[in-house]
C-alpha cells in the first residue's frame, strides 16, 4: 500500500472556488482539535510579534496613497 501527501489548501484557484461563500473555508475553533488549537496559539504568537513597517519606494521615500496617507 502507498501513502500519498496532498495539500490540504489548494494551490491554484478555479471559478468553482470563487463559487463558495467564505463560510465554506471559516472553522470555528470549538470544531477544531487540540493539536490544531496547540497551531493557532503558535500561529498567533508569531503573527503578534510583527512589527509594523512603512512601505517605501527603492530611494527610502514612503509610499503615499491618492490622500497623502502611508
Amino acid at each position: 500500500e502507498m501513502t500519498r501527501s496532498v495539500s490540504r489548501f489548494p494551490l491554484c484557484w478555479s471559478r468553482k472556488h470563487f463559487e463558495k461563500s467564505t463560510d465554506y473555508y471559516l472553522t470555528k475553533e470549538e470544531t477544531m482539535s487540540e493539536e490544531d488549537l496547540v497551531d493557532l496559539e503558535s500561529l498567533k504568537a508569531v503573527v503578534k510579534s510583527f512589527k509594523p513597517a512603512r512601505w517605501e519606494s527603492k530611494a527610502g521615500v514612503p509610499v503615499l496613497d491618492g490622500n497623502a496617507n502611508e
